[in-house]
């Protein structure tokens, strides 16, 4: 028996150790801009964001703040996971039924977010507070003023115009004095959002950011080397 505990304590020693080496994982509190510390507050929001700094913003655990891109149908670039609204917006809710009833119909019931406006995506309500999905340059100013001495990565979901991949650029030359910011992505999302990585790569790393890999953060570009 007292094998069985001390191989056991070992595995969960492991565990740990592993999380703490896998930056990425849930052990980071910054997640989503904090999103799991509320589920009241919906995640990868300003509003989430500012409840991690009124409330674990000393946490040992707040190692990072981590969010993901992805761009409108017209190219704006939001803060926002899932690649349709079914999981963060609720459609019956907060006037949101009647300003995304057409395209309901057009995609019989799954709105996926590149098929949208920006002027749409501005009017979606998340919460009963009228908390919205922010813009990407929002939230990069709004860490800016709050001066939080952390490291920013961006996870790149989907980019598929020119115009959004040059604003991305232009927003990390802009803050990146300020903020240290790196990206994240899985290869094949990066080689769909960037059709020439080693080109981007080359460039990205000439701004001192960093591509890297989820979950162990290793250099992504050298797989375009």
């Amino acid at each position: 028996m007292k094998t069985i505990m001390m191989k056991m304590n070992s595995i969960k020693l492991v565990s740990v150790i592993t999380c703490l080496l896998i930056t990425s994982c849930s052990y980071n509190i910054g997640h989503r801009l904090g999103g799991s510390i509320d589920d009241s507050i919906p995640e990868n929001t300003i509003a989430s964001l500012e409840h991690l700094l009124q409330t674990k913003k000393s946490s040992f655990r707040f190692l990072y703040i981590e969010l993901d891109v992805r761009e409108s149908k017209d190219s704006v670039l939001y803060v926002f996971h899932d690649e349709d609204l079914e999981r963060m917006v609720p459609l019956e809710k907060y006037g949101n039924k009647e300003l995304l009833n057409d395209f309901v119909t057009i995609n019989n019931g799954a709105i996926m977010f590149n098929d949208l406006e920006s002027g749409v995506i501005n009017q979606i309500n998340l919460s009963s507070d009228s908390i919205t999905i922010p813009r990407l340059q929002d939230v990069l100013s709004f860490i800016n003023t709050k001066k939080i001495n952390k490291k920013v990565y961006i996870e790149i979901k989907d980019l598929r115009s020119e115009k959004a991949r040059t604003r991305l650029r232009e927003l990390i030359r802009l803050y990146k004095d300020h903020q240290e910011i790196h990206l994240l992505a899985f290869k094949r999302n990066f080689i769909s959002s960037f059709p020439e990585p080693r080109k981007w790569c080359n460039e990205f790393s000439e701004n001192g950011v960093r591509v890297l890999t989820i979950g162990w953060h290793r250099d992504l570009c050298k797989k375009f080397e």
